[in-house]
């Protein structure tokens, strides 16, 4: 939940977006994580409703990743004190209570941030060097902007969707969640966590003792190994 950094978003909600019907800049709004996936590339966006066109659904699902806490809730801390009280009648009431309120406040819309989630649903995990730089899902790096950048140790989840198609996401080692952590561990210890035999010694090391200890190890800095250098054709006279 937030207050909308701009009005550039057409609520999600059916009648609103077959009209077009914009979120208002600094009105109270709620987010849906969705992967996308055109071409062959997927990539996460959020699908954005007014709060007033939130769905019975989407309040449930915040309930349940929150464990019942609207303070949890991604974003509430920076909302204002009356938009508050309205993710807390919702959570009581399980919707929106008041369909018409708006909650403008320009002043909280300036620097509105991007949020991670938890990913419950992954089936598959693995451990790889990124040969140039990717987004981390970690929370703190994705609300700063910050990339896993080349030749670092990442951390992969394989995420599903739509029941037939799925898609990587990527943290720095270190940004795992403890969910994320306890649930990769289960994996190699049935050995189904993917990754170890493409990375180096120093690496391999850092994952294995991160499962052994049941904490994340913090990876070294390696230099980026260069490419073997192509034989020089001899020149033709």
């Amino acid at each position: 939940v937030e207050h909308a950094s701009s009005g550039r978003a057409v609520c999600q909600q059916a009648s609103c977006k077959r009209h077009g019907i914009k979120i208002a800049t600094g009105e109270l709004r709620i987010g849906t994580h969705k992967l996308f996936d055109r071409d062959g590339e997927s990539r996460w966006y959020y699908a954005w409703r007014h709060w007033g066109c939130a769905t019975t659904q989407q309040i449930k699902g915040l309930k349940e990743t929150t464990n019942n806490d609207p303070t949890n809730a991604p974003g509430y801390d920076r909302i204002s004190t009356e938009s508050q009280e309205q993710v807390r009648l919702a959570f009581e009431n399980g919707g929106p209570v008041d369909k018409e309120f708006k909650g403008i406040r320009g002043d909280l819309a300036k620097a509105a941030p991007r949020y991670a989630q938890e990913y419950l649903n992954a089936d598959g995990y693995q451990v790889d060097v990124p040969t140039r730089a990717a987004a981390c899902r970690g929370a703190d790096c994705l609300s700063k902007g910050i990339k896993v950048t080349k030749g670092e140790l990442r951390f992969g989840i394989s995420v599903p969707f739509d029941g037939e198609h799925g898609s990587w996401v990527y943290k720095h080692w270190k940004c795992m969640s403890p969910y994320d952590l306890k649930s990769a561990k289960e994996h190699y210890e049935q050995d189904s966590f993917g990754g170890l035999e493409n990375i180096r010694a120093e690496y391999k090391q850092v994952v294995e003792q991160t499962f052994k200890e049941g904490k994340i190890v913090e990876p070294p800095t390696l230099q980026s190994e260069a490419p073997a250098a192509k034989p020089r054709k001899p020149r033709t006279k």
